[in-house]
C-alpha cells in the first residue's frame, strides 16, 4: 500500500473523503471481511489489504493522541502500593452440588436430632 489513491480505492472512497468517512467505510469493509464473519478463502488477504490502508489514512491527530493515552504524564504517576484490581461481578465462583448429610442417633449419650413432639 505505497499511495493515499490506492489505499482511497481499497475502501471504495473518493479522493475528498474526510476522516469519519475513511473510519466509517474501514469499520464497514473489516466487519464485511472479517474471517469469523466471511468464509471465503479470500478474506484474510482482504482485511489485511483494508486495516493497510487505513493505516495509511487515518487522522494524523489520532496518532498523536494515541501514544499520550498510553503512556501517563509524569505528574500523573501512581503513588504506592497501588489498590488490587476490582473482582470481577457476576457468576465467577463455581460451586459444586450441596449434600446434607443427618448425623446418626446416638442412644446412649442423647446426641444427635431430638425427635419432634407426636411422632
Amino acid at each position: 500500500m505505497g499511495s493515499r489513491t490506492e489505499a482511497l480505492r481499497v475502501l471504495g472512497l473518493g479522493p475528498g473523503a474526510g476522516p469519519e468517512q475513511i473510519t466509517r467505510a474501514y469499520r464497514a469493509l473489516a466487519r464485511a471481511w472479517h474471517p469469523d464473519a466471511n468464509p471465503d478463502p479470500a478474506s484474510p488477504a482482504r482485511l489485511t489489504e483494508i486495516v493497510a490502508a487505513y493505516r495509511l489514512l487515518r487522522p494524523a491527530a489520532q496518532d498523536r493522541i494515541r501514544p499520550q493515552q498510553l503512556t501517563p504524564e509524569p505528574t500523573q504517576a501512581r503513588s504506592w502500593p497501588m489498590r488490587e484490581p476490582a473482582r470481577p461481578r457476576g457468576a465467577t465462583v463455581v460451586a459444586g452440588p450441596v449434600r446434607i448429610h443427618t448425623l446418626p442417633r446416638d442412644s446412649t449419650s442423647g446426641a444427635g436430632p431430638r425427635p419432634r413432639a407426636g411422632r
